[in-house]
């Protein structure tokens, strides 16, 4: 009996390893690389900028690298757009690791969760004109594999930015000031 594979010189054991190591990768990517979670709205809390990222790694991440940058697009002769870059000031821009996901839901002040910090420019003034608005970058390493992965959140209406702070924990939330607060 002839089999639908013998016409083929390699046997059939090296398409089912060729496949399984395909199986493997795709599951090496999908599961072994940073995921993070950038809040949609920034957070103005006594004039200072806030913007919230939520590590959903199973396992810590290291070298975690934050960047806020404004973009400014103009109209290019004869089609397309110039685009130029500036870099923000975040009171703390490098993180050595952040916790994981599984760290986070045992343990009461979620270190998976931060909020990182910017005071020193108006970015409810950038994010108001037009051709201008905010981008806020992360880059992490997983902590197993070594992977890297980098996320970006855009800002481009004045909407984005809201008066009050986050809720604590897995939530992007932002509560108002209460009246008493501010007095």
């Amino acid at each position: 009996m002839n089999c639908y594979l013998d016409w083929i010189p390699i046997s059939s054991n090296v398409y089912s390893g060729i496949i399984s190591a395909f199986v493997f990768l795709f599951f090496v990517f999908l599961f072994f690389r940073p995921w993070f979670y950038i809040s949609k709205k920034i957070s103005v809390e006594n004039n200072i900028f806030k913007f919230k990222v939520i590590n959903f790694t199973l396992v810590k991440c290291t070298d975690v690298n934050i960047y806020l940058r404004k973009v400014q697009e103009e109209e290019a002769f004869p089609n397309g757009k110039d685009v130029e870059y500036k870099l923000l000031h975040v009171h703390t821009s490098s993180f050595i690791y952040i916790s994981g996901l599984i760290t986070g839901i045992f343990n009461s002040h979620r270190p998976n969760c931060i909020q990182i910090k910017a005071d020193k420019d108006d970015l409810r003034d950038i994010v108001t004109n037009k051709g201008v608005y905010l981008e806020l970058i992360i880059t992490a390493r997983h902590g197993i594999s070594g992977l890297q992965k980098a996320k970006k959140r855009t800002y481009k209406h004045k909407q984005y930015v809201k008066s009050g702070k986050f809720e604590s924990g897995f939530s992007t939330k932002i509560v108002p000031e209460s009246a008493d607060s501010r007095n």
